[in-house]
């Protein structure tokens, strides 16, 4: 018994615990490991299971790494994948006049491929019954 008891330990400390692909991406910028954040928050991006908040984020993050690795056109193309999961999402304060003018294009691309909704219609004058 003593025996299976030490097996089912060792097999379960030898289980790798399920890594967060937006953490890691995250971690990566904060140690500003551009090459490493290129992959993974490429595939942050792409998980069908992080929410569309978490994909714009990962792609924020990955069109930062990006810029640093001086990829302009990809990090354009990775902000406006980021603005399709969430259109209002902005750079923090102190991204850099780079990002922002990259994110400013991006938004131009994203508009112009994605028009905001004509106004409604105007309603009717209404009639008098006097």
């Amino acid at each position: 018994m003593w025996t299976a008891g030490l097996i089912v330990i060792i097999a379960s400390t030898s289980i790798p615990q399920q890594v967060d692909g937006l953490g890691l991406c995250k971690k990566l910028y904060e140690d500003f490991n551009t090459q490493g954040m290129l992959a993974v928050c490429d595939a942050a991006a792409n998980d069908a299971k992080s929410t569309a908040p978490d994909r714009a984020e990962a792609l924020r993050l990955l069109g930062m790494a990006q810029l640093l690795s001086k990829d302009v056109p990809a990090a354009e193309a990775s902000f406006v994948r980021m603005l399709v999961h969430a259109p209002d999402k902005e750079m923090p304060p102190d991204a850099g006049p780079a990002a922002f003018q990259a994110l400013e294009r991006a938004r131009a691309t994203y508009t112009a491929k994605h028009p905001p909704p004509p106004p409604p219609a105007p309603l009717p004058p209404e009639t008098s019954t006097t």
